[in-house]
């Protein structure tokens, strides 16, 4: 068999690995696994994983550039950490839309926290919130996220303050 014939072989192989994958799996820098997730719960275009998750992945995964470099690893660490917080959802239909979305949202403000968004330059927080939008800000679920992240950053600036 020649080089190239197994090169193919080996590529279909891993192609068709990867479209029968029954689980979802989330992979750093990609926003694939919101697609995967809807392809089980069928949420449609206003639930969490195509409405909200796979949205606003995409917008940060787009808009990378004009973070700072601490911002841009920032991005990269709460897309996968708020993914991998869903995965246990990723391989069957386990609750419904509504309960999907209440653990999803649950995870923000711990993902946010724990990947830096506290230490962050001021210049990233405005983009986030100009990347997010004042009407996704103002809804419930988001204000909860926000006031738990604010918490938790607050906690921090005053442990830090302690130190000095």
């Amino acid at each position: 068999m020649s080089a190239l014939l197994r090169r193919i072989l080996v590529a279909g192989s891993l192609l068709v690995l990867a479209i029968c994958q029954d689980t979802c799996t989330p992979v750093r820098d990609s926003c694939d696994f919101y697609p995967c997730l809807d392809t089980i719960y069928k949420c449609g275009a206003d639930g969490y994983p195509l409405g909200y998750g796979n949205k606003f992945c995409t917008a940060f995964k787009d808009s990378r550039s004009e973070f700072s470099p601490k911002g841009q690893q920032w991005i990269s660490d709460v897309m996968f950490c708020l993914q991998t917080a869903l995965q246990p959802f990723g391989s069957s239909a386990t609750v419904d839309c509504e309960e999907l979305s209440g653990s999803a949202f649950a995870s923000h403000a711990k993902c946010y926290v724990d990947t830096g968004f506290c230490t962050l330059p001021p210049s990233d927080w405005l983009k986030v919130v100009e990347i997010v939008g004042l009407k996704t800000l103002l809804e419930k679920e988001t204000i909860l996220a926000e006031l738990e992240t604010a918490g938790q950053c607050l906690e921090a600036f005053i442990f830090l303050q302690s130190l000095i």
